[in-house]
């Protein structure tokens, strides 16, 4: 069963063009991750359809955004701990939502999903996963590249739906022209390194959507080949005018 879910939509305001991309990778191992996911993924697409309209005419302003952003995720994992209790299951999620606009990128972050930006000279992460293995490097327990070889990688410290209490990390930055910006799952970036993402996805080998998409896929195709079972997510957003 497929526990990802995401979605990718832009909308052209009177302040400019925005981009908005979801991922979220339901718990593997835990009885549907995908509902939870999907649950996630729908709430910031109506946000994004119905309640970021209203910002961009009062004026987008970063609190306000986040404090949004905040309610949908405390709303869904109280939503989704009370659907565990009512049918005695357990479900969680991740999410990575990213929003560009104006030359700013606007980020909510929880779990080891991961949104990366990639410019002409080099790649980084923006977000830093809730997992046990990011806190034993943290704690100068574990190399950092080790982590992705860990038995102990898959174990998350958040996530929605799991536990009572979640505490989101929002990140904002530049999101000017001429930078990719890279939301995955997991399952993505198991196999492969962050150079080979890098020669697929610097800014200076996307020239259209379907380089892009082509570029993208065979990166999920690497991570299969070299026997990646995981489900494998990744959206792509190439800034390319504002």
């Amino acid at each position: 069963t497929n526990q990802d879910s995401f979605m990718l939509s832009r909308m052209n305001t009177y302040a400019g063009e925005a981009a908005m991309a979801v991922v979220c990778d339901g718990m593997g191992g835990l009885s549907r991750g995908e509902l939870a996911s999907a649950q996630v993924v729908r709430a910031f697409d109506s946000w994004f359809l119905t309640d970021f309209p209203k910002h961009v005419q009062n004026g987008l302003e970063r609190d306000e955004l986040f404090q949004d952003w905040n309610k949908i995720i405390q709303d869904k994992n109280r939503e989704l701990l009370q659907f565990g209790k009512r049918e005695n299951v357990s479900l969680g999620t991740t999410v990575d939502a990213i929003l560009i606009m104006e030359g700013l990128y606007y980020i909510a972050h929880v779990g080891d999903t991961r949104v990366y930006e990639i410019k002409p000279d080099g790649i980084r992460c923006l977000t830093k996963d809730h997992s046990l293995v990011m806190r034993e490097v943290e704690l100068g327990h574990l190399a950092p590249e080790d982590m992705e070889r860990d038995p102990r990688r898959n174990i998350l410290l958040q996530c929605i739906g799991a536990e009572g209490g979640v505490r989101p990390d929002f990140y904002c930055g530049n999101g000017m022209s001429g930078k990719v910006f890279l939301i995955c799952c997991d399952g993505f970036r198991h196999e492969i390194r962050n150079d080979e993402i890098f020669a697929k996805l610097n800014p200076r080998a996307i020239h259209n959507r379907g380089i892009m998409q082509e570029n993208l896929q065979s990166l999920v195709d690497l991570c299969l080949d070299r026997g990646e079972r995981d489900n494998v997510t990744a959206v792509g957003i190439y800034v390319d005018s504002l």
